[in-house]
């Protein structure tokens, strides 16, 4: 009898290249939307009282006043490599980002968590949805009152706590109700490494060379662990420990159901 629910290999291989594309379309995109720096005038979807507000809150949040220019010299640009591969505040974010990152790959192999409840594979999926809808409206809420109160350490900490007693109670018992919402408080945690990204940006001195190496390193770094999470923590029937993490024995798995394979 199988241990592990999960989606059809096609199936998935194909949502992984669908969510890919688009995703490098809107980066494309981007790179003709987005400003280069908050100091540039063209930008056609913003009326210059929204501009101004914007540099205005940008540089509160950095606390700084730097006006620089709309471009940046190749020797400007190594020196803010430099500057930022020399500050230990960009690797330690990036470090603290990385595992904030891999305490949610759980997200990858949601619906096989979901599945391990014992119910059909379109019910599964569907019990997918109300989770994420509420991960994101507290992602928003917790992001706003961050920005409004001007504090990031507790705004990070709290998220992540919830996530931890989400763990918790998804390994203490195979009660489908409590199982059930501790994928809610699991979802929830996604909101500390949102706020600790904001909080990078923001500490991170210019000039805006370092600036942009800085994010990028940080960005690049803390990303790789979806490498980690997908690879070698991840849902793997093969690896003894995913057999025992949120399905429990067998005999009592879910509502008393073997668990299934979600097919598209």
């Amino acid at each position: 009898m199988r241990w592990m629910v999960y989606l059809d290999t096609q199936l998935g291989d194909g949502f992984f290249f669908v969510e890919g594309g688009l995703t490098a379309l809107v980066a494309i995109v981007a790179l003709f939307v987005l400003p280069d720096f908050p100091e540039t005038n063209t930008i056609p979807w913003l009326t210059l009282p929204e501009h101004a507000l914007a540099r205005r809150r940008m540089f509160e949040d950095a606390d700084e006043s730097f006006s620089g220019s709309e471009s940046v010299s190749f020797a400007e640009a190594v020196k803010g490599f430099i500057l930022a591969t020399a500050d230990w505040k960009v690797w330690y974010l990036a470090i603290a980002l990385y595992f904030a990152i891999l305490s949610v790959s759980f997200s990858i192999y949601f619906p096989t968590l979901a599945a391990t409840m014992g119910y059909d594979a379109v019910t599964s999926l569907l019990l997918c949805v109300p989770p994420w809808v509420a991960a994101a409206v507290g992602a928003l809420w917790i992001s706003r009152h961050s920005d409004r109160s001007g504090e990031r350490c507790v705004h990070v900490i709290i998220p992540i706590v919830v996530g931890i007693v989400g763990f918790l109670l998804a390994m203490s018992t195979m009660d489908v109700a409590v199982r059930y919402f501790s994928l809610f408080l699991m979802a929830q945690s996604n909101a500390g490494s949102i706020c600790l990204l904001a909080w990078a940006s923001a500490i991170i001195s210019n000039p805006p060379a370092k600036r942009a190496v800085a994010l990028a390193l940080i960005n690049a770094i803390s990303q790789s662990s979806n490498i980690v999470g997908a690879d070698f923590c991840g849902f793997n029937r093969d690896v003894p420990l995913a057999k025992e993490y949120f399905t429990g024995p067998e005999p009592e798995l879910g509502r008393g159901a073997a668990p299934r394979r979600i097919r598209g």
